[in-house]
């Protein structure tokens, strides 16, 4: 008890008898009976025994209280309990004084600080000043604008005038002239940008043909609501013009996936130190690192850096933002928006288990939309072992943003909606509080969670190539029967070079891939044959996993078979998780996190990869029609400078 002090009743047999007040310590040596607390609220009552109370403490029951309090919580106890009885306004006013001069002192510290480093180099501290900018105006948004600016901005007559206006009649008129005006920009920069090579127009067509065939096996054609759609698409546009085509824009972009990359190597430090060679092999031909030993660690790594960031609620406050940017645009639900912001950055277990409250009440229609974009992106923790087989990383970074706008167009287009949602709002994912104790668990925690991701990946390369294998043997075989020598599921790949026989998958994805115009030879024989590569690279993705298909686009590249343009192409098409073993995944997770929509999973999970697929190849579209001058990527392998051994002992 804080207050020592209190008024009690004796009972006897139900009665009231009598009214006095004790200390603390008077109740202990008194008090025999039992008692009931009552609150006086007759204010001369009240005040009678205040008066009682203060007359009946002598010194020496205070410093008995005070005593007692010390023994029972020891001195630093008493001490602050004393420090409140004298300095009441210690714990309010003063500690907010001194938060404020603390938090001052660090900022003069710090921007002491970047005086001295950009007086020492601006081009090396350009990265700081652009953060300590982004950060001054999220601090005067917050705390000027926002609580002053934006309420006298809403209360103003014309301003609530306008807007009824737009609601009314008038407002159907206003969005067609908006359609018109951003459709016209939109094809006047396709044109510019078209203007000295005519044939990248090429994936224009394929854009407009890929659109179509979503329109036509649409689930409900009728009911297709087509401010998702077009907001969806120019948003991805946007997007492509920001990266692709605006020179700063490009140069940001870049300079973003280099430090994700730095950053993400860094997992190499604590996988060198667990695993020795195994990670960092000798530079002798042949030994490669092990891949379940160097680039899949980054997604242990990256996982504990995800949930710190949980756990400091930095994650939550960026995805709701850009989340309600989304809504906001393009008037899709709040789990809708959250799911495809997060897969950016996260996988599809990931994101199905932040948004599982949202779960339950989820319509068809939102829970195809949160499918596809899980399928329609890759996770940022893949990035390195992606880039480590010679993928260009800006290009992984682009076509991941481009994705989640695309991935709620694609949806509303082949899944539209036709009932009432009942989703919430989204500020209640911002205020969602973490999970962890501290930081050390949720290191903890975020690092054993990925572990299971890390096998699972291991262990789908190992059954899907030995599948592959067996496949391809079977098919050999049952060629060689009627005379079709080197049959196989795919390309052939040799040591020395690649022949081209019979090729399922190329076959089946080649109309697809031309119409996105992947190659830009102008020997027809040429084209073909370099469409044919993206074409079996884009069946790969889909029958297997993305994994593998960058993994061979990494020896194509090698090999120097695919042009700069079909790199980048073929880049854009296999950045996502539309494969056969992810519908699995997507499966298995929601039956665990919400066993109510396990059968509507079920049911809508296949043509939500057709949806995930769709999302990328409009990406790569649009890739194809922006840029100029695509960049030409390495991969990196040991292989290029190394001792070879067998030479050396001839």
């Amino acid at each position: 008890l804080h207050l020592y002090n209190f008024c009690i009743l004796y009972m006897n047999n139900g009665q009231r008898k009598m009214k006095k007040c004790y200390s603390l310590i008077s109740i202990n040596n008194e008090v025999k009976t039992n008692i009931e607390l009552i609150s006086i609220t007759k204010k001369d009552e009240k005040n009678n025994d205040q008066q009682r109370i203060s007359s009946s403490l002598s010194t020496e029951d205070s410093f008995d209280v005070e005593k007692m309090e010390s023994n029972k919580n020891g001195p630093l106890k008493s001490i602050a309990t004393r420090c409140k009885k004298y300095f009441p306004c210690l714990d309010e006013k003063r500690k907010h004084m001194f938060k404020i001069v603390f938090i001052i002192i660090l900022l003069i510290l710090y921007h002491i600080y970047l005086g001295f480093a950009i007086a020492r180099s601006f081009q090396n501290a350009l990265a700081i000043v652009v953060l300590t900018i982004l950060a001054w105006l999220l601090v005067l948004y917050y705390k000027v604008v926002r609580p002053y600016c934006f309420p006298k901005f809403v209360a103003q007559n014309w301003c609530s005038t306008l807007a009824l206006r737009c609601k009314q009649k008038n407002r159907k008129s206003l969005q067609i002239i908006l359609y018109v005006i951003i459709a016209l920009a939109i094809l006047a920069i396709i044109l510019v940008s078209v203007w000295d090579k005519w044939q990248r127009l090429n994936s224009l067509v394929g854009f407009i043909t890929i659109l179509a065939l979503l329109y036509i096996f649409s689930e409900h054609t009728s009911k297709v609501n087509w401010t998702p759609v077009f907001w969806g698409f120019g948003i991805q546009f946007l997007i492509g013009i920001i990266a692709i085509k605006w020179k700063n824009g490009m140069q940001a972009f870049q300079w973003i996936s280099d430090q994700v990359i730095l950053f993400l190597d860094y997992s190499q430090e604590g996988a060198t130190f667990v695993y020795g060679f195994l990670t960092r092999p000798p530079m002798i031909c042949g030994m490669d690192p092990v891949l379940m030993f160097s680039a899949l660690q980054a997604i242990i790594f990256f996982s504990a850096v995800v949930a710190i960031l949980y756990h400091l609620r930095v994650m939550q406050f960026v995805l709701a933002k850009l989340a309600w940017l989304m809504q906001i645009t393009l008037r899709t639900t709040s789990a809708e928006s959250l799911h495809a912001v997060a897969s950016i950055i996260l996988g599809m277990c990931e994101t199905a288990i932040m948004i599982t409250p949202y779960l339950p009440v989820q319509t068809n229609s939102e829970m195809f939309a949160i499918l596809c974009s899980g399928f329609s992106t890759s996770a940022a923790s893949m990035f390195a072992a992606y880039s480590s087989f010679g993928i260009c990383p800006q290009y992984l970074l682009i076509v991941s943003i481009m994705a989640a706008p695309a991935s709620l167009a694609c949806s509303k287009l082949f899944y539209p909606e036709t009932e009432k949602s009942q989703s919430t709002n989204i500020s209640e994912f911002a205020n969602q509080k973490s999970p962890y104790k501290n930081i050390l668990d949720a290191i903890g925690s975020g690092a054993s969670e990925a572990i299971m991701v890390v096998l699972e990946n291991g262990a789908c390369l190992v059954v899907f190539i030995s599948l592959l294998a067996f496949v391809n043997a079977v098919i050999s075989w049952l060629g060689a029967m009627v005379g079709l020598e080197g049959l196989t599921l795919e390309v052939m790949i040799n040591a020395n070079y690649y022949s081209l026989h019979v090729m399922i998958l190329s076959y089946i994805f080649f109309p697809i891939a031309f119409l996105m115009g992947v190659s830009d030879e102008t020997n027809m024989q040429a084209r073909i044959a370099e469409t044919l590569i993206v074409s079996e690279l884009m069946g790969t993705n889909v029958v297997l996993n993305e994994f593998i298909a960058f993994q061979k686009l990494g020896k194509f590249i090698q090999a120097g078979k695919l042009s700069a343009r079909a790199q980048m192409m073929a880049t854009f098409a296999l950045c996502n998780f539309s494969n056969l073993g992810s519908i699995g995944i997507q499966l298995g997770t929601y039956a665990s996190v919400c066993s109510e929509q396990r059968v509507t999973v079920s049911r809508l999970a296949f043509k939500a990869m057709i949806a995930g697929c769709a999302v990328a190849f409009t990406s790569a579209c649009l890739a194809g029609i922006l840029v100029e001058t695509p960049q030409f990527c390495n991969a990196q392998s040991a292989g290029s400078f190394c001792f070879n051994l067998t030479s050396a002992v001839q």
